[in-house]
């Protein structure tokens, strides 16, 4: 068996998600003899759950390698923000349906759902706007479920989210 001078190589410095997680592997398909990571582990394979400094050196009877990555940490959150009720009524005030955001939203579909759970408004922009009407008739009063699935850019990473909530129609 030839056995070829170890190589260790991470890549460049990334964003690790709030609750994310990946794999880092020091062994690049190569059987080495030994490894040893920033924590004294000695596993092929070290699995990164929080923002940190990592480093591995691989070892065998043909040489030495070794890399390291600096991993910063992100809540990768999108703020979704929603109002509780409408009155779409034409007085000028609160008059429409709308999400706001405090991200850069790429893409989405925004779904307003009645008690029966049909869809009573669906959009694919998300600045799109609810004018409480459904099929060219005013909506009933009440309350209507909305679920905004999206995509959107977190550290040039592309994240997809769904986030649900309710909204009273007043009339």
């Amino acid at each position: 068996m030839y056995l070829k001078t170890p190589v260790v190589s991470f890549g460049q410095d990334t964003i690790l998600c709030e609750g994310d997680s990946f794999r880092l592997s020091a062994a690049q398909g190569q059987p080495f003899t030994t490894y040893r990571w920033q924590n004294g582990s000695s596993d092929s394979l070290f699995m990164v759950t929080q923002p940190g400094y990592y480093t591995a050196r691989a070892e065998n009877v043909c040489g030495v390698d070794g890399d390291s990555l600096l991993v910063d940490g992100h809540s990768c959150f999108c703020a979704i923000y929603a109002p509780t009720a409408f009155s779409p009524n034409s007085d000028g005030f609160n008059d429409f349906f709308q999400l706001y955001y405090d991200c850069d939203i790429i893409g989405g579909t925004l779904k307003v759902f009645n008690r029966w759970g049909e869809a009573v408004f669906v959009t694919e922009n998300p600045d799109g706007v609810w004018d409480g009407f459904f099929r060219s008739h005013g909506v009933p009063e009440g309350v209507y479920v909305w679920v905004f699935e999206y995509e959107f850019l977190e550290a040039e990473r592309v994240r997809t989210i769904s986030e649900t909530g309710t909204v009273t129609l007043i009339r």
